[in-house]
């Protein structure tokens, strides 16, 4: 289970992405005859989720820092930051492929 701040609705695209990426391990035991109850397995799904979770978690508390406050050092960075993730070809598209969990789909879900 992952904790995070309900900042863009997060927390819900990565129970998501757990199960899954869970769904894709488990076939993928399945398929090769493994034991999918073996700790190994489950210990390296956990590993891969909690990367995840982490990057997310990293991102959302990077945007409610620069967000946070009126500082006009900051206030300038996202300024620039926004108008450039708007105008530059294809930044803005994958940030939402990014934010959505979309860059991090299990195969089965390509």
């Amino acid at each position: 289970a992952h904790t995070i701040h309900p900042l863009a609705g997060q927390g819900v695209n990565l129970g998501f992405m757990d199960a899954a990426e869970l769904v894709d391990d488990l076939r993928r035991l399945q398929r090769q005859g493994k034991d999918i109850g073996q700790h190994l397995y489950l210990r390296r799904y956990e590993r891969s989720r909690k990367h995840s979770a982490a990057m997310m978690l990293a991102g959302m508390q990077g945007f409610r820092d620069l967000f946070a406050g009126e500082n006009p050092a900051k206030k300038l960075l996202r300024d620039i930051g926004l108008k450039l993730a708007d105008t530059l070809p294809g930044v803005k598209p994958q940030l939402l492929r990014q934010a959505m969990g979309l860059n991090d789909l299990p195969q089965w879900l390509r």
